[in-house]
C-alpha cells in the first residue's frame, strides 16, 4: 500500500468518523484516527530499521522536533509515575504516550513517506475534501436541526460519554459536523480554507478550477455555523497572513468575493451576522469567557507543583478537577514548561520549513502551498489561548498533518532546487524538477 493510499484512508477516518467514537475497550482516546497514528508511527520505526523500505532519509528539522516533543511526554509521565497517583489517573500517562507517539507518527509518516510534489498535492486534495464533508455535514445540521452524524458511526465504535453534534447559541443552532466540539469543528474548517482557496484560484485548467471552487464555497458557507468566536478570530489571522503575499487584482476579487457571501449570507440567515458580532461587542456579558478567565487562577496552583515536567500528560481530567479552554495553561499544568516548550518548537519548526519553500520554491503554485501550512499553523497556535486544542482529535491529528506536509514540502523543494543530498531514499529521484509547468494532474488528482 502506497503512502498517499494510507494517507487518505487516515484523513477519511479522521473526518468521516464522528470524532467522539472510539474503540472503547482500548480506552477513551482510542479513536480510529489515533490508532492509525499509531501505526502511523510503526511503520516510521520499521523504514528506520530497514533499508530497504523505501522512504526519505536525508536530514529533517521535523524529526528532531519529534524526538523532543517524545521525550517532554515521556519525562512528565516519569514526574507522573514518582507521586501516588489517584485510580481514576493511574492509566493515565500511559494514554498520554500513546497519544504523543501518534501525533508523531503522522507527522512523520507524510515528512517521510511521500516522495514528491505530485504525492504531497494528493494528500493536500484529500485534505480539502475531507475538510468539505465535515462542512457539508454542519450544513445540514444547521439547516434540518437534525443530528445525523451519528449515522456515520462505524462498526465496533462506541460513545464513551453522553455529547451532542447540535447545541445552542443565542437561539441559532450551533453545529460540530463530525468534529468533538462547535470550536474544534470552526477552527479545522478554517485551517484547511487557505488550501481550498489556493486550489480555487490557482488551478490550471478552467475545469479544474471549477470542480475546486465546490470544496472552497462549501468550507466558506460552514464556517458561520460554529457560531465561534475562535473561528473569527482564527479565519481573521490566516487571510492577514496571506494578505499581503496575494496580488492587487486578487485582493480586489477576495473583497468582491467577501461582499457578496456576506449579503448571501444576511439574505439567507439574518440571524447569523448578528449573533457573530454580538460574540464580541458583548463579549463581557459572556459567560464561557468570564470562566475562561477565573480558572486561570486556579491553574497556577497546579503548575507550581511541578513546574518543569508538570504532572503527567492527560492526568489533568477535566471531570475530576475543571476545564481550562487555554492549551499553554493545559500544557503548563501537565507536561511542564519543557513539555510545553517543546509542543511549541514543534509547531515552530512546522511553520519555518513552510515559510522556507514560500521564499525558495521556484513555482508559484508550490510556493502558495508553503504559505496555506505556514498561515494555518500560526493560526492554531494563537487559538491555543482560546481552547485546549491538542485535547480533540480531529484538530490535534490535522494540525500534525499539516506539520508533516511542511516537512515534505521542504524537503522536495530542496531537491528541486538542485540539492541532490534530498534524493528520496537515495533510489528514487524521479521528482519534477522541471517547474515552468506544473502537470495538469497536480491540479485534478
Amino acid at each position: 500500500m502506497s503512502s498517499v493510499t494510507f494517507g487518505r484512508i487516515f484523513i477519511f477516518l479522521l473526518f468521516v468518523c464522528p470524532s467522539p467514537y472510539v474503540v472503547a475497550a482500548l480506552g477513551g482516546s482510542a479513536s480510529p484516527a489515533m490508532l492509525i497514528g499509531l501505526v502511523m508511527f510503526g511503520w516510521w520505526i520499521i523504514t528506520r530499521v530497514t533499508p530497504s523500505v523505501s522512504t526519505a532519509r536525508t536530514r529533517q528539522p521535523i524529526r528532531v522536533a519529534a524526538y523532543i516533543l517524545i521525550a517532554s511526554v515521556f519525562a512528565s509521565a516519569a514526574a507522573a509515575f514518582a507521586r501516588v497517583l489517584p485510580p481514576e489517573e493511574a492509566q493515565a500517562p500511559l494514554r498520554g504516550i500513546s497519544i504523543v507517539l501518534a501525533i508523531a507518527g503522522v507527522a512523520l509518516f507524510f515528512a517521510d513517506g511521500l516522495k514528491n510534489r505530485i504525492e504531497i498535492e494528493k494528500i493536500v486534495s484529500a485534505l480539502i475534501y475531507g475538510g468539505a464533508f465535515v462542512g457539508v455535514i454542519g450544513l445540514l445540521q444547521f439547516a434540518t436541526g437534525d443530528d445525523i452524524a451519528p449515522y456515520l458511526k462505524l462498526p465496533g465504535l462506541s460513545a464513551v460519554n453522553d455529547f451532542t453534534f447540535i447545541s445552542e447559541r443565542n437561539g441559532l443552532p450551533r453545529v460540530s459536523g463530525t468534529a468533538y466540539h462547535p470550536i474544534e469543528y470552526a477552527v479545522v474548517l478554517c485551517v484547511i480554507w487557505p488550501f481550498a482557496l489556493r486550489n480555487a484560484v490557482m488551478n490550471w485548467t478552467k475545469k479544474a478550477r471549477l470542480v475546486s471552487l465546490i470544496p472552497f464555497i462549501v468550507i466558506s458557507a460552514a464556517l458561520p455555523t460554529a457560531l465561534s468566536r475562535t473561528a473569527i478570530v482564527a479565519l481573521g489571522l490566516i487571510i492577514g497572513t496571506i494578505w499581503f503575499t496575494w496580488t492587487a487584482r486578487r485582493r480586489l476579487r477576495f473583497i468582491m468575493a467577501t461582499a457578496l457571501g456576506a449579503a448571501i449570507l444576511f439574505i439567507f440567515a439574518p440571524q447569523v451576522p448578528k449573533v457573530l458580532i454580538d460574540l464580541f461587542t458583548k463579549a463581557d456579558e459572556d459567560i464561557s469567557i468570564t470562566t475562561r478567565t477565573e480558572d486561570y487562577s486556579k491553574a497556577s496552583d497546579f503548575i507550581r507543583e511541578n513546574p518543569f515536567f508538570g504532572r503527567g500528560f492527560k492526568t489533568f481530567d477535566p471531570g475530576s478537577y475543571f476545564f481550562l479552554d487555554n492549551q499553554y495553561l493545559l500544557s503548563l499544568i501537565e507536561t511542564g514548561i519543557i513539555g510545553t516548550t517543546a509542543l511549541l518548537a514543534f509547531f515552530v519548526v512546522g511553520i519555518t520549513l513552510a515559510r522556507n519553500v514560500k521564499h525558495t520554491a521556484k513555482d508559484p503554485f508550490f510556493a502558495e502551498l508553503g504559505q496555506c501550512c505556514a498561515s494555518s499553523l500560526f493560526a492554531i497556535l494563537i487559538c491555543f489561548a482560546t481552547f485546549d486544542t491538542m485535547s480533540f482529535p480531529m484538530i490535534a491529528f490535522t494540525s500534525t498533518l499539516i506539520i508533516g506536509l511542511s516537512a515534505a514540502m521542504w524537503r522536495v523543494n530542496r531537491y528541486e532546487n538542485g540539492d541532490e543530498t534530498m534524493a528520496f531514499a537515495s533510489i528514487d529521484s524521479r521528482i519534477i524538477k522541471n517547474t515552468d509547468k506544473l502537470p495538469t494532474e497536480l491540479a485534478t488528482s
